[in-house]
């Protein structure tokens, strides 16, 4: 037994981590209390992944790679998370979790691509939380008179619309006499 393994966390270690890293889609950032204050977690979409205290450097580095400071832009997103061996705790090289852009070759999957995600039904009730203070609270379809959306209406009039169009474009006038018709 390794005593590193005793120190299990809830949280994402640089032990939890391959040598090259991993990159992981951000599914969200929430505040938890821990024993020293209240600290930012990012949470990934990635089955089997802790979610990830966030220290200033690394709240910089994403600022820096994404380009905003707004954590909702960021969510969807992919970063490459991995164990610096550089990073300094009280004078001394200890290691630890870094965030750093997707080298070209590794860029996002395109549109409609499958990304494995963690099963639902296996989630801890600590990550439940966590995604769902860190998703956007989604407005409920403000709906018209009829108990349609706004959207729906929308379309339903654009589809009303090319019917027409279709129809005169078409022309249509019956014949004079029926018995011309072929059966």
């Amino acid at each position: 037994m390794k005593f590193g393994e005793l120190n299990s966390s809830k949280y994402l270690a640089k032990t939890d981590l391959p040598a090259a890293g991993l990159n992981l889609t951000i599914a969200g950032f929430t505040m938890v209390h821990l024993n020293d204050g209240d600290k930012p977690a990012m949470a990934f979409l990635e089955a089997n992944i802790k979610p990830m205290l966030v220290n200033k450097t690394n709240r910089n580095r994403l600022t820096e790679i994404f380009g905003t400071d707004d954590s909702q832009q960021m969510i969807g997103r992919r970063v490459n998370v991995y164990n610096d061996p550089n990073v300094e705790m009280g004078g001394a090289q200890v290691g630890g979790l870094r965030v750093r852009p997707l080298r070209r070759a590794e860029q996002p999957p395109p549109v409609g691509a499958i990304i494995p995600v963690r099963d639902p039904h296996n989630l801890t009730s600590d990550e439940v939380e966590l995604i769902r203070a860190a998703s956007p609270p989604v407005a409920a379809p403000s709906r018209q008179a009829g108990g349609l959306t706004a959207d729906e209406i929308a379309i339903l009039r654009k589809a009303q619309a090319q019917k027409r169009s279709t129809a005169a474009q078409m022309e249509y006038s019956p014949p004079d006499n029926f018995d011309d018709v072929p059966y």
